[in-house]
């Protein structure tokens, strides 16, 4: 038998005549007999086979993705998907090769559309997408139509994106449609970006290589790389792309080279290759990206030149001309613009779209206080137009410009991003860390301010004066750079304080953390000293992340030490305070900061002394005096919450409000603003019953992780709704997500839960996979036969899996939900339409920032404490009556194989586990308690009321009133906590003012008068006179303010007490009446209690409990 001779690869070539059809054979046929070629080749890993044929000059265009004029999308002949991944890429570059021509007319009309976009010319940008669809149509034109669209003809996008599915007849595109609505349609492009990032979270949690790979590519199509910094794609990736357009392949493909060359993941072979691709398409931007030198374009050199000279008039002029003549030469000029406007004084020109965008680069250079609107608006820009020379340049400047926020390693990656702009490239992207060469012979044609910053001559770093340079960007940098390098670390501190006191945006621009690593090695031999490094970490904490926290905590108790008292109401009493003092007191000597030392023997002396820092501040008048006075209200509005949760079970669940509003308070004070500005109103209404969207009956239904906003009114009340949810819930240094964490998901619930079993030893542990021998029950029972305690221990370990896998389940669920309606996390805050609404009342009936934000927090309140009572159901209906139908499971088990043998022990254990369990799920259920929720089953004694007032008016002005005398209040009277906080506040500031107008003339007192139908309380204190009136006369004067017409008394301070009594009990309960009267000697108010309103409940809520 003859042998068959053994085939090598290299022996394999391409007959021209496959190309042909043959006499009688079908288009199937010769399309199929192609296949089998292209086959074999990639059977014998040939890649250079594959190349030639796909890039032949007589392959077949059905098999190539180029969707002409007379193609739909996906209409290819040829899956490509089958080559292997070396293979794949081989064909992609001949493809490439084949299409060059294609491809180089692209590259030319992508510089036009890009040019005329700068221009704002978005009708001639159109015009030119169509043209290029003619020749091939491509996501990246539908892209660029939408983004032209919402960016410069302002228009809402939501028809022309949901009318592209219509174009697609051959494929499902509702995910890509998805990304295009939540890049253009939601409230900012950061809802897509952090949806885009969640899926990549779990992309690379899955451990799955191909999962991860594909999540890379899809970043990396979508996110500037500073954006997904861990991202590494990989060129075999792109075969996930096999069917998408030539155009989006090689658009994507550019930007893979691109990572995979700066990150060093390019072979020799295949540098080479897209070199050579580079050149036959004539495409400079790749020869960029591979490291071909280029000399700076002579139209840009000019700008340059003139721009080092001081001649801005000229560089603009320069400028504005290469648009007009829609030159690609302008794509790198970003910040020479943006800085030579500032230079020139001409910020106000705004005609093209180019300078809106070099106007907002140089408004935050200038540290405009609308920078984060103009951030998010430009890094909206980096995104939506992410694979565009200009978009990638604008992204590097940015970050630069930022250097002192931004993360080294991703400016520089941005940088190198740019790289593809080549020859269009300003030295300061081409070169890193460039330096402009200031040389001593031609230092006099350089403008003052550029010899300072470029200067290394000690003599003009000492003229750095913000006068003296123009930018002040460039200023706070230089200036607190200097100081830094003369080791002036105290100066440095100062002058980073003092510009931060002056405009917080400052912070942006100042090496605030190089700063506090500094400020921990500064000798500390003033007060003055320790508040600027405490002042520098609180900035950094503040503005940027809390990595200094615990330095300024330990910095912040040397201050004490070193003044020898715990209490900053002692240490600076005086009558006039710095601006530094004054931000230290208002915004360092917080509770949350002043809590951490060991001197402070309770919550209540930390609140005490914080009033009490207040009141020094509000003595001296000091800037934001009416603020403080606020706080001061809200402080002991607190200090009540916090007696009462005293009285009650401990509550686990907490939101650290007082840090919220101290580090918070001014983002909210220009939400309101903007709502209150916006034309046309913000009033949003409610949907009509009969609407029936998507079974929801709410537009802002959420779709994996985003909600969209049709309108700049939904979208403010959206960022309003947005902003308060992420900083009431979310945040990670006060939010109620950090408490659900440590307080309860962190161990804690399973803990407290399983402990019931642990204890009785009916659980065991995990480990690798299954779980242990219960040897307690083993040995115990040793002498049973072994096959029933070999069933026995099978069912615990049944019962230990199934109490883990509830109780972990149950665990997950006790997370904030921002965008998943389908979520199981019980803590629902997600922007439904009627949520809106509310906060679109809230900002309607407010008429003021400070009412806005306190109305905003009660609603913030509302929405937890109804999730609080969400998962007090979950667990009491769900996991217990799993846990405890597992217990039985157990028994019926245990009782079944056990047979006739006595497991009394085993048996008694599990009746004492139910036993344990059912007590701890009511005790567990109290940790699904807020502070102050207003339930009707949560009341609180009269007597509990009073006896917080009078303890914590004694800790505050104890040092100062003698203590009111009161005797024991007995009354079965019960009050909710909206009712028990009013009249806490009411007793409280009727105790201030008796003490106030007479507690030098004797004791105020404080009597219960307990009739048939009402408790009276009445405040006395003796009067000596009433200054230019009668007894008589102030009744009259006083109870005429108790109207309705006098509402802004409750906004208003001095003389307005006896009105916010009045004002503050009306409005919490119909049951109590205020009354006042006084005589030549004496005055009294008096408060009282309808008994109708406040004895009955607590047998109506036991009635209720017992049905």
């Amino acid at each position: 038998m003859q042998k068959t001779a053994k085939f090598r690869p290299s022996q394999l070539s391409i007959d021209g005549r496959i190309f042909i059809r043959r006499r009688g054979e079908t288009e199937d046929q010769h399309s199929q007999r192609i296949f089998a070629e292209l086959r074999k080749f990639n059977l014998y890993n040939a890649s250079n086979l594959i190349f030639s044929m796909a890039s032949h000059k007589n392959f077949p265009a059905k098999f190539l993705p180029v969707y002409g004029a007379s193609r739909g999308h996906y209409e290819l002949s040829y899956n490509s998907s089958e080559l292997s991944d070396n293979n794949f890429l081989a064909w992609m570059l001949g493809c490439f090769t084949a299409k060059s021509k294609l491809l180089s007319d692209f590259c030319k009309l992508r510089n036009l559309i890009n040019s005329e976009i700068l221009n704002g010319n978005s009708r001639e940008a159109l015009v030119q997408i169509q043209s290029l669809n003619k020749l091939c149509k491509s996501w990246w034109a539908i892209f660029l139509e939408v983004h032209i669209a919402k960016e410069l003809e302002l228009k809402d996008t939501r028809q022309l994106i949901q009318g592209l599915p219509t174009r697609f007849v051959r494929a499902d595109i509702s995910g890509q449609v998805l990304d295009l609505q939540l890049m253009s349609e939601s409230s900012s492009v950061a809802v897509f970006v952090r949806d885009l990032l969640g899926r990549m979270n779990e992309y690379r949690s899955s451990g799955l290589q191909n999962a991860i790979d594909s999540g890379a590519l899809e970043s990396c199509r979508f996110l500037p790389l500073n954006l997904d910094p861990d991202r590494i794609v990989k060129p075999e990736s792109l075969k996930a792309l096999w069917f998408e357009s030539i155009i989006d392949q090689y658009v994507i493909f550019k930007d893979v080279i691109c990572e995979c060359g700066t990150a060093g993941l390019l072979t020799d072979s295949m540098r080479k290759a897209v070199l050579d691709l580079s050149k036959k398409i004539e495409d400079e931007e790749l020869q960029a990206i591979l490291g071909v030198d280029q000399p700076i374009a002579p139209a840009v050199s000019a700008v340059l030149e003139d721009y080092t000279r001081g001649n801005y008039d000229n560089a603009i002029a320069r400028i504005k001309n290469l648009q007009k003549l829609g030159s690609n030469e302008i794509f790198g000029l970003v910040e020479i613009y943006a800085k030579s406007k500032i230079y020139a004084r001409s910020i106000a020109d705004d005609n093209t779209f180019f300078d809106q965008i070099a106007n907002e680069l140089a408004a935050i250079l200038q540290c405009d206080n609308k920078t984060a609107e103009k951030l998010s608006f430009l890094n909206q820009i980096c995104v939506k137009f992410k694979h565009e020379p200009w978009a990638k340049s604008l992204n590097f400047h940015l970050l630069s410009a930022l250097e002192e926020v931004e993360d080294d390693k991703e400016i520089e990656s941005a940088r190198l991003q740019a790289s593809c702009l080549g020859r269009l490239n300003t030295p300061k992207a081409k070169i890193r860390n460039y330096r402009f060469p200031l040389e001593v012979d031609n230092a006099g044609s350089v403008p003052l301010h550029r010899q300072i910053k470029y200067s290394a001559n000690d003599d003009l770093a000492a003229e750095i004066e913000k006068p003296l340079i123009p930018v002040l960007s460039d200023y706070l940098k230089l200036k607190s750079r200097t100081l830094i390098l003369k080791e002036q670390y105290i100066d440095a501190i100062n002058f980073a304080v003092d510009e931060y006191l002056e405009n917080s945006v400052s912070c942006l621009h100042l090496p605030m953390r190089t700063l506090c690593q500094i400020a921990g090695d500064i000798p500390k031999t003033s007060n003055e000293i320790f508040i600027s490094c405490l002042i520098a970490y609180d900035i950094y904490n503040r503005e940027h992340s809390g990595i200094f926290e615990e330095d300024k905590a330990e910095l912040f108790d040397d201050l004490m030490k070193f003044n020898g008292s715990h209490r900053p109401s002692h240490i600076f009493q005086k009558e006039k305070y710095s601006r530094a003092e004054i931000f230290f007191l208002k915004n360092l000597c917080i509770p949350s900061q002043l809590d951490n030392l060991i001197n402070y023997t309770s919550n209540d002396d930390v609140v005490h002394e914080r009033v009490a820092i207040l009141d020094l501040l509000i003595q001296t008048r000091s800037e934001g005096y009416e603020q403080l006075r606020y706080e001061k209200d809200n402080v002991l509005e607190t200090l009540f919450a916090e007696k009462l949760r005293a009285k009650i079970e401990s509550a686990k669940l907490f939101v650290d409000i007082q840090a919220l509003e101290s580090q918070r308070k001014h983002v909210y004070r220009s939400l309101f603003e903007q709502a209150k500005s916006n034309k046309g109103g913000i009033n949003l209404e409610p949907l009509p019953s009969n609407n029936d969207t998507a079974g929801s009956n709410d537009i802002f239904e959420i779709v994996q992780g985003s909600a969209l906003a049709s309108n700049r009114k939904t979208q403010l009340l959206y960022e309003i709704f947005d902003t308060a949810v992420r900083d009431f819930a979310l945040n990670e240094n006060y939010g109620l997500d950090k408490y659900l964490s440590a307080e309860i998901r962190h161990i804690v619930f399973t803990t407290q839960l399983r402990s019931c079993f642990e204890k009785t030893r009916l659980v065991t542990s995990l480990k690798d996979g299954a779980y242990l021998p219960n040897d307690y029950w083993l040995n115990k029972y040793n002498f049973v036969h072994i096959s029933i305690v070999e069933k026995i221990d099978n069912l615990l370990k049944v019962f230990s899996q199934r109490v883990d896998l509830i109780l972990g389940e149950v665990n997950e669920c006790f997370r904030v939900e921002l965008f998943d309606r389908e979520s199981p996390n019980v803590f629902d805050f997600l922007a439904y339409h009627f949520r809106l609404v509310r906060v679109s009342e809230i900002v309607t009936r407010t008429n003021n920032a400070e009412d806005f934000f306190t109305q905003l927090l009660d609603y913030m309140w509302e929405l937890a404490s109804d999730s609080a009572k969400a998962a007090q159901e979950l667990i009491n209906d769900h996991l217990a009556s799993e846990i405890l139908n597992a217990l039985t499971d157990l028994e019926r088990g245990i009782n079944y194989v056990k047979g006739d043998v006595a497991v009394a022990d085993l048996m008694q254990e599990i009746k004492n586990a139910r036993s344990i369990f059912t007590k701890e799920i009511e005790f567990v259920l109290n940790w699904f308690r807020f502070v102050g929720a207003d339930d009707s089953k949560n009341l609180e004694r009269l007597s509990v009321v009073v006896d917080a007032t009078i303890t914590s008016f004694e800790s505050i002005y104890g040092h100062k009133y003698r203590k009111p005398f009161y005797a024991s209040c007995r009354s079965n009277l019960t009050l909710n906590y909206r009712e028990a906080r009013a009249l806490f506040i009411c007793l409280f500031t009727a105790l201030e003012n008796a003490c106030k107008y007479g507690g030098e003339l004797g004791q105020v007192s404080m009597d219960f008068s307990v009739g048939n139908a009402e408790t009276i309380i009445a405040i006395n204190n003796l009067m000596q006179s009433y200054p230019g009136v009668t007894a008589e006369e102030l009744i009259l004067r006083e109870k005429a303010k108790w109207s309705p017409e006098h509402s802004n008394l409750s906004r208003e301070e001095g003389g307005s007490g006896l009105y916010k009594i009045y004002s503050t009990l009306s409005n919490s309960s119909s049951g109590f009446t205020f009354d006042i009267k006084a005589d030549k000697t004496s005055f009294t108010a008096l408060i009282g209690l309808r008994h109708e309103n406040f004895d009955h409940r607590r047998q109506l809520t036991k009635a209720r409990e017992n049905s």
